[in-house]
């Protein structure tokens, strides 16, 4: 309990003490996404949780942006929805079984932005039976050397959490139908 309350302190301190808001940087960069198996639509959905501020930085250096794309505002830059699917279907690359065929498509249905954190949700195309689900998610690799991409997979009872990192892009999730 004191190692949280003198983080506390050392953290709103440095806040307070600042000119600029909390939101500008952080000290670790980090994104949790969780895959959950719909039975009823028999596809995959989404939700990723992001640090607005490395979304944004994303995707002002794939675009060439250098004005804030000013993400969730009533200003936002009109391509926005446009580039973070883009974004997504470069980043995120799953199978089914490693052949060339099997590559799942991507939906991307929209987001919701609550300040400094960005929800995106996307799902996969219908799918028929597997037992097997191949991804790599590279999300912010070519940002941030200590990115850390949390995974979490889910069908019915069974499940699995894998951290993935620049050096360990890759997981593979598999489960008794």
């Amino acid at each position: 309990m004191l190692v949280l309350q003198v983080f506390l302190i050392s953290l709103l301190s440095s806040w307070i003490g600042s000119d600029s808001p909390m939101t500008d940087t952080h000290d670790f960069h980090y994104s949790r996404m969780e895959l959950k198996w719909s039975e009823s639509s028999h596809t995959w959905q989404v939700v990723t949780r992001v640090f607005t501020d490395d979304l944004e930085q994303a995707l002002q250096s794939a675009h060439a942006i250098e004005t804030s794309l000013n993400l969730g505002d009533d200003q936002e830059h009109i391509a926005g929805e446009d580039w973070i699917s883009g974004y997504l279907h470069e980043h995120c690359i799953g199978s089914l079984i490693a052949t060339e065929n099997s590559a799942i498509q991507w939906n991307y249905i929209g987001k919701e932005v609550e300040f400094d954190l960005t929800y995106l949700y996307f799902e996969s195309q219908p799918l028929g039976p597997h037992d097997q689900l191949n991804l790599t998610v590279s999300l912010f690799f070519e940002l941030f050397e200590d990115q850390v991409n949390e995974v979490t997979f889910q069908v019915g009872d069974a499940t699995l959490r894998e951290w993935l990192t620049f050096e360990a892009p890759k997981t593979m999730f598999q489960w008794q139908p």
